[in-house]
């Protein structure tokens, strides 16, 4: 996380563990089968709202870890928290820095989302009786308020934002939360006018066919890494080729088309850099005395 110092003097950034948070059934949208599903059937995309037990600080950055950070972010402090990318959803988005409402984000026959915020980039504030009713919220099974979504936890801070506190998110610009993989018929015109290589400040490598380190016939154990950080050849696989649907995908109620060949170059380029990242942390770690390939061979990962 990238904090900013609640004194305003500045400190450095502190590293700290948090305990796993986990929503209930009724959040998700088919719980059993959810994309959420993790190793030992645990499903934790609600630790993200830990940011919010964060006190010390007025601010915290939230971001996923599927990103690479190419500029200095310390200008999104400035704009009024909540802050995230509202989605698209077919539809044109906000000016960067202008609020989204909770009419913004529900169909017209107000019975279900029609769009919503994505939650890989987030300022928040701070604030300990929030999280606590959050939490309290997000483990009630028969909360009223809930409502199943594809998104469980950016739909539900979507929803409690947009009805709690100020009432509103500011719109952060793509360029602090490019994602890659959208397809142009579901973004608008702020995503399409990207000149990715010169204008994005943050990577977000969203699904699958985008994830550097996620390509054929490489498992993700020391051999693996190893590939990932000597193996040039590996820059003509970024990307790979596009699965085909069996059905047609539809995103927030739009139903959008699929690259059914490459990916463009910028995209492939964007993905490059994040394994160019990955070799030079290495280096900086062997400076250290630290070996990456050691650590994952003793934790398993042969």
């Amino acid at each position: 996380m990238a904090l900013s110092s609640a004194g305003g003097g500045g400190r450095p950034a502190r590293r700290f563990q948090v305990d796993y948070l986990q929503g209930c059934p009724q959040l998700y949208e088919n719980y059993k089968v959810s994309r959420f599903q993790e190793r030992r059937n645990r499903r934790d995309v609600f630790t993200k709202l830990q940011a919010l037990s964060c006190t010390d600080y007025s601010q915290v950055l939230m971001m996923d870890l599927d990103m690479l950070v190419r500029g200095n972010l310390d200008e999104l402090f400035e704009l009024r928290a909540p802050a995230a990318l509202k989605r698209c959803s077919g539809r044109e988005q906000p000016e960067h820095g202008a609020d989204f409402t909770a009419e913004d984000l529900w169909s017209w026959q107000r019975d279900k989302m029609s769009s919503g915020l994505n939650a890989g980039v987030m300022l928040l504030r701070p604030d300990a009786k929030v999280y606590e009713r959050m939490v309290r919220e997000i483990r009630d099974p028969t909360h009223p308020e809930h409502l199943g979504t594809f998104g469980p936890e950016q739909d539900y801070l979507a929803r409690f934002f947009t009805t709690f506190g100020r009432g509103a998110w500011a719109h952060l610009h793509a360029r602090f939360n490019y994602q890659p993989n959208l397809p142009d018929d579901y973004v608008g015109a702020a995503h399409r006018k990207l000149d990715v290589i010169q204008d994005v400040m943050v990577a977000h490598y969203s699904g699958g066919r985008v994830k550097p380190w996620k390509l054929r016939n490489l498992e993700l154990n020391a051999q693996g890494v190893r590939r990932l950080l000597e193996d040039d050849t590996l820059e003509a696989e970024m990307g790979g080729e596009a699965p085909r649907a069996s059905r047609p995908m539809v995103m927030d109620g739009v139903a959008v088309g699929q690259r059914d060949t490459g990916l463009p170059a910028n995209v492939k380029a964007v993905m490059w850099e994040w394994i160019l990242a990955l070799r030079r942390c290495d280096q900086e770690l062997l400076e250290a005395a630290v070996d990456l390939l050691f650590l994952i061979g003793e934790a398993g990962g042969r």
